[in-house]
């Protein structure tokens, strides 16, 4: 695994969940990984996704709230 480690935007629903029948609630300070029956992380279907740039993030935003976000291990880019 990478120690390499990113600032990304994400955004979020009103109830500050995460989507895809994810459902854990997110909280600021919080660190989340990925589920571990998810093997490895792929673009568009398994991991934890953010966007380099926050108008990248527009087009997948589920509500308002906005998120500033460090990423770090396995890293898959677009």
């Amino acid at each position: 695994m990478s120690e390499e480690k990113r600032r990304g935007w994400h955004f979020l629903p009103a109830d500050r969940k995460l989507r895809y029948g994810d459902g854990r609630a997110v909280v600021d300070g919080e660190t989340l990984t990925m589920h571990p029956q998810e093997s490895a992380p792929r673009c568009y279907y398994a991991g934890m996704h953010a966007s380099a740039h926050v108008w990248q993030a527009l087009a997948y935003a589920p509500g308002l709230v906005l998120c500033r976000v460090d990423v770090s291990g396995d890293l898959v880019s677009q």
